[in-house]
């Protein structure tokens, strides 16, 4: 989808993940307090070790949330897709980020300041319960996350992976963009698989018609199909 503005950021993220479960004030106070910003492919939203900034929902286009190796370097442990927001953990903790926000692809988001929340929350304390949801949804994804990791077959376990990557692990989460920016070595760490393993199942995958895919993009093409191979 590309870009978009102010408005139609405030219509995907009040019509796709975390705040389609809280009340509409609250919904509109958060939307409409928070500003608009858009990041190419690669750029930084915010790295480790940066002091909390607030809140960042993904309108349109997709991040990669990135840990750091004791080894050096960085490592892709999630990929978030519209209607994904992330920081409020520092936020909440008033501690530096543990983790790196990097824009897989053009992007655009909404920021929610620290000082925008806390206004908010002043006015209205069960804000913090919101908040509270956002984390315990994102602890719920992270379980799921490494439970899939832990299936044994190495084809279920790349289904499984690339479902909930391209945000279609569950019927009610289906994503229209369906992409998943990573590459094979990358996705082959996720699933713990050798790169030759990796390609054999995306290739069969692909030969079935439920996916199709270049060195840096899987795309989703059937994914009800594809949560039957679960």
């Amino acid at each position: 989808m590309g870009h978009v503005g102010l408005e139609e950021a405030s219509r995907l993220l009040a019509r796709n993940g975390w705040l389609t479960q809280t009340p509409a004030p609250f919904r509109e106070r958060i939307l409409g307090a928070s500003r608009l910003l858009h990041f190419e492919r690669r750029q930084t939203i915010y790295d480790v070790g940066d002091p909390p900034r607030g809140a960042f929902g993904v309108a349109t286009g997709a991040v990669n949330v990135e840990i750091a190796l004791n080894s050096g370097g960085t490592h892709t442990a999630y990929v978030g897709t519209h209607g994904f927001w992330i920081g409020e953990t520092a936020m909440v903790k008033n501690r530096p980020h543990v983790v790196s926000l990097v824009a897989a692809r053009p992007c655009t988001v909404l920021h929610l300041s620290t000082e925008a929340f806390e206004e908010i929350a002043a006015e209205d304390p069960t804000a913090w319960r919101w908040i509270a949801l956002l984390t315990a949804q994102l602890l719920e994804s992270a379980l799921q996350f490494i439970e899939d990791m832990m299936i044994p077959s190495s084809r279920e376990r790349v289904v499984a992976i690339l479902l909930s990557l391209s945000g279609c692990r569950d019927l009610a989460t289906d994503n229209d963009l369906r992409a998943i920016d990573l590459t094979h070595e990358e996705v082959g760490r996720l699933t713990n698989l050798s790169r030759s393993r990796l390609a054999t199942i995306l290739r069969d995958l692909r030969d079935d018609g439920l996916i199709d895919c270049s060195y840096r993009t899987i795309r989703i093409l059937e994914p009800s199909r594809l949560r039957e191979c679960l």
